[in-house]
């Protein structure tokens, strides 16, 4: 099948470039284009979609890229998140039987780029709407959504695995390490492991915007040296922990580092929910907490009984194995296959 993914912005080691290996992998000729063709993070992009010009300028690229599926005969497009279509760019794509499915990662009523509007016009648009949540499953639904399939995110075996440092690396590591964008919760929660100094990675992280000793253990390298791709591999290895939290503006459900911290032979500490408890038992593949005082005092232990850290990281990491982003690929290729031969 000829599919062409959508994404929004170029980024390194994101969803896009995973499900765009798999495919290949899987036989596929497979095309992976930008929306906006500028590095994520460019403020063109804040000014293109606050613009009074915007739905003409969306438009604009999206006939260029309608233009574009129609020369090199793309049969499946999937889209990856991209709230600005609207149902007229949607159809525009759909010409000659074209088969278009939204890839949505994240919880579309968070997500501070999706406005209701928007999401309310484009998702009846689309053959399918993918979410990673069961529970956002009748959010997309009342959004419109004509079908709503739910996939769960994976990892990426050319990107997730482990890699031990190499010399210079090992300051990366330290007893606890989170990987992540900054946000009110999670600078919370983060504040009540200090006394751990949890060595912090991501976007969002201004030393302005924090308080006290949490502001010293931020470590500040782009996006691509810690935290994403390779970074994630090394920042795993040297820890001894890694600190997850999905996200309540998310559904507390699952992230896309449930999987991928394992992978990378991390062990992780991460909240406790339902969704994350189907995929890795409790102090069997993955530890959990819920309180705060749960969390410090499961650090403690385990920062002091390394055989017990290192056989949950082993079986969390062959859990993870046996979720890798080809067989998502698969399923939604699938369902897309489902949809071409209904009426």
């Amino acid at each position: 099948m000829r599919i062409a993914l959508v994404g929004s912005t170029a980024q390194e080691a994101c969803l896009e470039r995973f499900y765009e290996s798999a495919l290949r992998r899987l036989g596929h000729q497979t095309s992976l284009t930008w929306f906006w063709p500028v590095p994520m993070g460019n403020p063109i992009i804040t000014l293109v979609l606050r613009s009074p010009f915007r739905t003409a300028l969306v438009r604009g690229r999206a006939r260029t890229l309608a233009h574009w599926f129609q020369d090199e005969r793309v049969e499946l497009v999937i889209v990856f998140k991209l709230p600005e279509l609207d149902r007229e760019a949607i159809e525009a794509w759909k010409a000659d039987g074209r088969t278009i499915i939204n890839v949505y990662p994240d919880s579309p009523l968070a997500h501070p780029g999706a406005d209701g509007a928007s999401l309310l016009e484009g998702a009846p648009a689309y053959d399918a709407q993918v979410t990673f949540a069961r529970s956002l499953v009748p959010v997309w639904y009342q959004l419109g959504a004509r079908r709503v399939l739910r996939i769960p995110f994976a990892h990426a075996p050319e990107v997730h695995f482990p890699e031990a440092p190499r010399p210079g690396d090992e300051s990366l590591g330290n007893g606890v390490v989170y990987l992540g964008h900054a946000g009110r919760l999670q600078r919370w929660w983060l504040a009540q492991l200090q006394e751990f100094s949890p060595r912090i990675y991501g976007l969002g992280w201004e030393p302005a915007t924090l308080a006290g000793r949490l502001r010293r253990l931020v470590r500040h390298r782009p996006p691509s040296a810690v935290g994403y791709g390779t970074g994630m591999r090394l920042a795993c290895s040297a820890a001894r922990i890694v600190f997850n939290m999905v996200r309540a503006e998310h559904g507390c459900a699952h992230s896309m580092k449930t999987f991928e911290i394992p992978a990378c032979g991390g062990f992780q500490i991460t909240n406790r929910t339902d969704e994350q408890l189907e995929f890795f038992r409790e102090d069997r593949e993955a530890v959990y907490y819920s309180t705060p005082a749960e969390l410090q005092d499961k650090i403690r232990f385990y920062l002091r009984h390394e055989s017990e850290r290192s056989t949950i990281a082993q079986a969390g990491r062959a859990v993870a194995l046996t979720h890798p982003y080809d067989s998502r690929a698969r399923e939604l290729v699938a369902a897309a296959r489902e949809l071409r031969r209904a009426p």
